[in-house]
Formats: C-alpha cells, sequence, structure tokens
C-alpha cells in the first residue's frame, strides 16, 4: 500500500463499515458536511498531495443544490479531484441506483398521526402522494372524510425533500412541538425519526412495515444513497463521508409490549389452579405469544 494515500475527509472506510456490516458497525455520530471535508483520521498524517495520490471522486446527484454542496466541501480538500467520468472515479455516490454499488440508508422514517385515525396501513406510492400533495383526505386512503394535513419537522425538513418531492406550502415545525400537534390535532400526519416515536402518536404501517414490530434501518421511508468504492479508496483508512454527512442510518430497534387484560378468578379458579398445582395454566392461552 502506497504510504500516502488520498484522504476523503472523515468519510470512506465509515461507508464500507456501514455498507458492508451495518449490524456490527456501531452508529456513526453526525458531522456537518464542511467540518468532514477537512478532517482526518486521528493519527494519520497529511501531507502535501500530488497529481497521482490524490482521489479522484464523482458526485453523481440529480438535486443540483445537494451536488453543489458536497462538491464545495469536496473543493476544499487538496486531496480530493473531481471528476465527471463516473466509470474512472475512485469513489462514486449517486442518488440512483449504479451498477457495482453499494446501497447506504442515509436517514429513516416513520409515518404518525393521532391516534383516533381509521387508517392503519399506507404503501409508499400513497406516503409519495401525501408528500406531492396529491392526497388530502383521509378518506382517498380508505378511511372517513377528513382533511389531511402533513407536517414536517425542520430538523428533518433537508432530508425529507431529497427522499420525496414535498410541495409547496407544506407545513413546519420543530420536532418536540410537532409530537404534542400530531397528538393533539385529527388528521394531522408527519415523517419523523423512529426513535421520536412516543405514546400519544399512532405510527402507521408502511408496505407491511410495522414501526413497533421492525427495525428502523428496515423503514421503507429513507434517503438512500449508492456508493462504490474502488479497492485503492477502501484502503485509505478514514472515517466518515462528506457525502452523506458522517450520518448512520438509524438502528433503533423497537421492543414490542403486549397487556393482557385483568384477571377475573370465577368461582373455584384458585382451588382449580392449586389442585392442578400449576398457577401458571391461566396465561395458556396467550404464553406463546407472550414469549414471542
Amino acid at each position: 500500500m502506497r504510504p500516502l494515500l488520498p484522504t476523503l475527509a472523515a468519510a470512506i472506510a465509515a461507508l464500507a463499515l456501514l455498507a458492508c456490516e451495518a449490524d456490527e458497525a456501531p452508529p456513526v455520530a453526525a458531522t456537518p458536511r464542511a467540518a468532514i471535508a477537512a478532517t482526518v483520521a486521528p493519527g494519520v498524517a497529511m501531507p502535501a498531495s500530488t497529481p497521482d495520490d490524490r482521489l479522484t471522486v464523482a458526485v453523481a446527484l440529480s438535486r443540483q443544490e445537494e451536488r453543489d454542496e458536497h462538491e464545495r466541501a469536496l473543493a476544499a480538500n487538496p486531496r480530493v479531484v473531481l471528476v465527471e467520468d463516473i466509470e474512472g472515479a475512485d469513489l462514486v455516490v449517486s442518488d440512483r441506483p449504479l451498477a457495482g454499488a453499494r446501497t447506504v440508508a442515509i436517514a429513516t422514517w416513520v409515518a404518525i398521526t393521532d391516534q383516533r385515525r381509521d387508517v392503519l396501513d399506507l404503501t409508499l406510492d400513497q406516503v409519495r402522494r401525501v408528500m406531492g400533495g396529491e392526497i388530502d383526505d383521509w378518506s382517498q386512503l380508505g378511511g372517513s372524510p377528513l382533511p389531511l394535513t402533513l407536517i414536517v419537522p425542520i430538523e428533518e425538513q433537508t432530508e425529507i425533500s431529497r427522499a420525496f418531492t414535498l410541495f409547496e406550502g407544506v407545513k413546519t415545525m420543530p420536532l418536540d412541538e410537532l409530537l404534542s400537534h400530531i397528538a393533539a390535532t385529527p388528521g394531522a400526519l408527519a415523517l419523523v425519526p423512529a426513535e421520536a416515536m412516543r405514546l400519544g402518536v399512532l405510527a402507521l404501517t408502511v408496505d407491511g412495515n410495522d414501526p413497533y414490530r421492525d427495525p428502523a434501518a428496515d423503514s421503507p421511508l429513507r434517503l438512500e444513497r449508492w456508493v462504490r468504492l474502488s479497492d485503492r479508496a477502501a484502503a485509505a483508512g478514514f472515517a466518515a463521508s462528506a457525502l452523506v454527512g458522517g450520518a448512520a442510518r438509524s438502528r433503533f430497534d423497537p421492543v414490542g409490549v403486549i397487556v393482557t387484560g385483568e384477571l377475573i378468578p370465577a368461582r373455584c379458579t384458585d382451588a382449580a389452579l392449586a389442585e392442578i398445582g400449576d398457577f401458571g395454566a391461566m396465561f395458556d392461552g396467550t404464553r406463546d405469544l407472550l414469549l414471542a
């Protein structure tokens, strides 16, 4: 391995680890992209680059604003050369499927509403149509007629807008305020990180994914990027990526809770259980479910 390998600012090794070993790798703390672009792994010297040890990077993002943001961060790093040639680049990041690339989930969300809804299941297409303003009443989703109000957390607005097309005029508010608002407002709907779920709101199933049962990393409500690394780039040994903001996909894993009704002892129940010597027999009808 050549002693001076190119650097992409706190990013390439984490991408490889995140893509290949998402279950084992510890979460990576989010770091501003601009800061990441100028950061190297601790203890790694960063001598002046030479033309033949710099890393070639192609940013294939369709949203021009996002592409410009990443390219500005990368351009500040003398070890990086921005190129248009996707095929010849050491590192390519795309927001569309890319041959030979790995999928990386940058952010995942759950759809929440108030607990009085008579709609419990949505498809990903329905969520996209809600985000785009095509659906504005719960009756269009098979529920009772009621205006549907879409609200997006301010903290998540940028990433959500990169994953979905948001209609103009969508309401925004801080996440803490939003959760209380959703719980108290019939018909409101929002996308929030799985970690933000709490009592008082209802998380909807989307394409069969149940936020109360399935890990957040499996959510279909996600922002994805396709990352392709050459062997040379993967060997650089640096830790996070300016191209994904250093954010690791959510590792939130729900814990299911089952609550059974209170026991109402019938006449002679205690005596009958004492006779068979098994007071746990009262749970025979639900034991397997509870264990699951």
